[in-house]
């Protein structure tokens, strides 16, 4: 039976590190490759294939959110684990809308991730105990709403909105009746009037916010 190839991409070396280890103890497990970010991660696909790709959400360059959904629509065969200190529900909502097959938070690595590794290689979903088991309080408070209301316009807002709902780039697209490349576009214009580099900066900041709320507007 030939081994189940692993591409990992995390920002910490340390972390590619200790899950090596851990994937050490199944030889039916092989490591074919690493990436410190996600743009890293695209190019070293363009030489290998692997089965499955551990993928952290927080990286520079290009963040997991937008590496995963690069990923499913290019190479759709490819299993995508997320591996993530994240626990606020929306994070693991917007990787399971854009097609992700796991989600392991980082501290459950140890004894989960040879679990959640099984689990995908038979075709399931995986995710992780801490995230079924406990419900993640979201921030009541919104500040920042005068701030959105000064510098985004109704289309920017809106679509922000379907953003924080974990909406992929192609149903934000459908909702809006606009191009995918049109969302890019508005991302890319709201993270400059906020000040954020990236769309997982964004998300995070729409979660403390709560933009996904029916009455934000």
């Amino acid at each position: 039976m030939s081994r189940y190839r692993i591409v990992l991409a995390d920002d910490h070396a340390l972390i590619r590190e200790g899950i090596k280890r851990i994937l050490e103890v199944d030889p039916g497990l092989e490591v074919m490759g690493e990436a410190s970010d996600g743009i890293e991660l695209l190019e070293l696909l363009k030489t290998c294939e692997p089965d499955l790709i551990i993928l952290d959400i927080s990286m520079p360059n290009l963040d997991g959110l937008e590496a995963l959904e690069k990923i499913k629509t290019n190479y759709p065969a490819i299993k995508v684990l997320i591996l993530t200190i994240h626990k606020l529900k929306e994070y693991m909502s917007a990787t399971f809308a854009a097609r992700a097959d796991g989600y392991l938070l980082k501290e459950d690595v140890y004894g989960d991730l040879l679990a959640a590794i099984g689990e995908i290689r038979k075709g399931g979903k995986y995710v992780s105990r801490l995230m079924t088991n406990q419900v993640v309080e979201l921030l009541r408070r919104r500040p920042g709403q005068l701030l959105l209301d000064e510098v985004l316009n109704s289309k920017e807002k809106a679509l922000l909105r379907l953003f924080s709902q974990g909406k992929t780039t192609k149903q934000i697209a459908e909702d809006l009746s606009i191009a995918i490349a049109s969302v890019h576009n508005y991302l890319f214009k709201i993270r400059k009037k906020l000040d954020i580099n990236t769309n997982i900066g964004l998300l995070d900041y729409a979660i403390k916010r709560q933009i996904s709320r029916p009455d934000f507007n």
